[in-house]
């Protein structure tokens, strides 16, 4: 369990009243504590998204890549392209990975290499 969560739980359970708590808190935590819960709000509610036709274009990938970035069949990917009958939608998450992939490989250079090793740490 986050440390925060837990000193929060103690807080509450110990019956103090608001203002205890939050002392007992310390500002610096609490601040801490808000910016982590709005960081995760604002990816929570991040209108991400791309298509695997805008992304296809953009960076001449295969569509085995593509299946390897939104974790789908190649099969899958082949009918996000197909017209009429064989025609599929992709799903919401796969407009996010194709979206995250985008900013990534956007940003590449800017992202320090001790950030990648992490993201890519197996």
């Amino acid at each position: 369990m986050n440390p925060l969560l837990s000193q929060l739980d103690t807080c509450n359970t110990a019956e103090t009243t608001d203002q205890q708590a939050l002392a007992e808190l310390g500002i610096t935590q609490l601040l801490s504590f808000v910016k982590h819960y709005s960081d995760i709000n604002l990816y929570c509610y991040c209108e991400l998204g791309m298509t695997p036709k805008q992304f296809y274009a953009k960076w001449d990938v295969t569509y085995e890549q593509l299946s390897h970035i939104c974790s789908r069949s190649q099969g899958t990917v082949q009918s996000w392209f197909n017209r009429g009958k064989g025609y599929h939608r992709p799903q919401p998450v796969d407009l996010r990975h194709l979206a995250i992939m985008d900013f990534l490989l956007e940003h590449f250079e800017e992202i320090p290499q001790s950030l990648i090793n992490l993201l890519c740490s197996s």
